[in-house]
């Protein structure tokens, strides 16, 4: 089976950032994958319009395969969330978002597939995304999938949401797809290939890789095992920053 591993969108209102979102959804169709992934900040702010929250459920819904969605530290799921108003589900039963604040497990039978999911609930140094990660479904290929600030081995940080290489190490699982880095960056430990895959919109200003934005394609072969490709992305051309302006008048008013 093949997925795609995305994050950091920080969808907003911007043009751009919403052309990275269509064209991330646009190599989910072109490359025939059984599964998309958002590891967090598909939205930057609690405080987005209506309008932006409907653009992205337009762009869910031509997904044709199950999408898995985490809150990051930007769209973090604590009292202010904008996941209490927002229901990306609307979009479609292939979108499976993961609030839980313990996080939890996600069986696709038909994919001999089990994902494990957790999003941020607060963005503190004291808060460890993957401590409340247990094994499961040996029998499956195993994903697992959070946000925060990877601290190196023989490191330490006062950072927010840390996750540490030891921590990637002693996971049970194939594949680790992480959020909050916004450009590639293969932080693998063990056994468990674990990546981030760099923000898709050339709207984010301190994205590393401006010039080609991508997502991650990753197979899972019985015999190569986990296989991961750095693919680019063609980004539409955004709308015209003045109509874009005008529109997003429209729909405050409307409001």
């Amino acid at each position: 089976m093949r997925f795609i591993h995305t994050a950091d969108v920080h969808l907003d209102g911007e043009p751009a950032r919403l052309a990275g979102f269509a064209a991330v959804v646009d190599a989910a169709i072109t490359h025939d994958v059984d599964l998309l992934i958002v590891a967090g900040d598909l939205f930057d702010h609690a405080r987005v319009m209506q309008v932006t929250v409907d653009e992205a459920i337009e762009e869910l819904r031509r997904v044709p395969c199950d999408v898995i969605v985490v809150p990051g530290n930007h769209d973090c799921m604590d009292e202010r969330s904008l996941y209490h108003r927002v229901d990306l589900t609307v979009a479609g039963p292939q979108v499976h978002f993961f609030g839980e604040p313990e996080g939890r497990w996600h069986t696709i039978d038909a994919l001999k597939l089990a994902i494990w999911g957790r999003g941020i609930t607060e963005h503190l140094p004291t808060f460890h995304p993957l401590e409340t990660y247990r094994h499961a479904h040996d029998e499956y290929w195993r994903l697992a999938v959070t946000h925060g600030f990877y601290v190196p081995p023989e490191e330490t940080t006062t950072r927010s949401s840390p996750i540490t290489s030891g921590e990637i190490g002693a996971l049970t699982c194939d594949y680790l797809a992480l959020g909050h880095w916004h450009g590639f960056l293969d932080v693998s430990a063990g056994d468990v290939h674990a990546y981030y895959s760099g923000s898709p919109s050339i709207g984010n200003v301190d994205i590393h890789v401006l010039e080609d934005p991508s997502v991650n394609l990753v197979t899972l072969d019985p015999e190569r095992g986990v296989v991961v490709e750095r693919v680019p992305i063609a980004l539409a051309e955004a709308p015209d920053p003045q109509l874009a302006a005008a529109q997003r008048l429209t729909a405050i008013s409307r409001d």
